[in-house]
């Protein structure tokens, strides 16, 4: 019995398409968040799995997955790929600063951690116990990333009582305040501290001169 050379053409046609065609990677990623300062898990953190591509220039992301960590900040997750993206993960929580996100490189056994800087505030009360003179004036700063406002205020006048509100890079941290006090526009004091800010708290200061 001949067997048509049909048959033939058709096993020949699903042999090359199974050879040609890409089936998704299987990653496997797991770790665990924690806040910044205390090493303290993070329950209900959301870590986002995105399958990303490039065109050379900007990279474009999908989200894959939601997970969300457990009582000790854990996550874990296997994660499916398409062939010719790759795998990033990220994880938020309110009022913590975003991660950013961070590539998955192996296959197996992915272990990335989430360390988050927590909210914090500080509140710094610039104040002048006595008349000032037209050329007397405090400058001061502090070495902390800020979201809002600037990290350098100056002060001048007379009788000078100002509130700056500064939403900080985060809580648990060192901030070293510096400040400098002039009279008549001569430098006579030249001061710094450093103060630590806890986690989702506002910290008051009071400069006085």
């Amino acid at each position: 019995m001949k067997i048509p050379h049909i048959f033939f053409l058709t096993l020949t046609f699903l042999f090359l398409f199974s050879a040609c065609k890409k089936d998704p990677y299987k990653y496997e990623v797991s770790g665990t968040v924690t806040e910044y300062g205390t090493n303290t898990p993070i329950a209900g953190a959301e870590v986002y799995l995105f399958d990303c591509t490039t065109d050379g220039s900007s990279t474009f992301c999908d989200t894959a997955q939601i997970l969300i960590t457990d009582a000790a900040g854990r996550y874990k997750s296997p994660f499916l790929s398409q062939a010719g993206r790759f795998p990033m993960v990220s994880a938020f929580v309110p009022q913590y600063f975003p991660s950013g996100q961070h590539f998955i490189r192996e296959q197996n056994d992915n272990e990335i951690d989430f360390v988050l800087d927590p909210f914090a505030w500080l509140s710094v009360r610039v104040f002048n116990e006595a008349p000032a003179g037209e050329f007397d004036r405090i400058d001061y700063t502090y070495q902390a990333w800020t979201l809002t406002g600037s990290p350098r205020e100056i002060c001048i006048g007379q009788n000078v009582d100002k509130n700056h509100f500064e939403l900080t890079r985060g809580g648990n941290r060192d901030v070293l305040l510096l400040w400098e006090v002039y009279d008549g526009g001569n430098l006579i004091g030249d001061y710094s501290e450093t103060i630590n800010i806890p986690a989702h708290d506002t910290l008051y200061y009071e400069i006085r001169y």
